[in-house]
């Protein structure tokens, strides 16, 4: 069991690490906009509203605007609109990009805490039963908040929503650190000694 844990134990340094290097390049360097960027000002103009209020009341005008526009239009006329009106159904549609951007970002923050916490969880429960001799079922316990954790830490795939993306950012760095400080002292406490050299 000792060469399980141990391989387990290095599996995990490998894993947070590279997690923790890349989390930290995000918070340093930040993420890169696209060359493309300075094409879609609208875009632009959404990304970098701070509020979050204020992008909805701008998508009410807009949404306002293009239903009274479209009222009792066919789709024929409805397309020869939205030529005629390109800007504001720009405006319209990057808005709605980025509010769904925010929303999908809050919600994957909530998950990242509620699931990191019943991980955590999971890790001291299988500390407690590795050390009240029921060794397989402390190392599964263990093993599943550990994955757990890694999966809710892991780094992530996003553009857009800056605010949101920074918070879910500093977030998932903290809980990297947490999964590392919690990996040194399962490998501590489960292999009896200090963790290998």
């Amino acid at each position: 069991m000792t060469t399980l844990r141990l391989t387990l134990f290095i599996i995990g340094n490998v894993l947070f690490f590279s997690q923790l290097a890349r989390d930290l390049h995000h918070l340093v360097w930040g993420v890169e906009t696209s060359v493309f960027d300075e094409f879609n000002p609208e875009r632009n103009k959404a990304r970098s509203e701070a509020s979050f209020t204020t992008l909805l009341d701008e998508y009410r005008k807009t949404r306002i605007q293009t239903d009274a526009l479209e009222k009792t239009k066919t789709w024929e006329e409805t397309q020869q609109l939205r030529k005629e009106h390109k800007e504001l159904y720009e405006r319209h549609e990057e808005l709605r990009s980025e509010i769904a951007q925010r929303e999908q970002m809050s919600r994957e923050l909530r998950d990242t805490w509620a699931y990191s916490g019943f991980a955590i969880a999971l890790i001291f429960l299988g500390f407690m039963c590795f050390h009240r001799q029921s060794r397989w079922t402390g190392v599964a316990l263990t093993l599943s908040g550990f994955t757990i954790l890694e999966y809710w830490a892991s780094p992530l795939f996003f553009g857009g929503a800056p605010v949101e993306f920074r918070a879910l950012l500093w977030t998932k760095t903290f809980l990297t650190v947490v999964a590392l400080a919690l990996l040194y002292v399962a490998g501590r406490g489960v292999v009896g000694r200090s963790v290998p050299n």
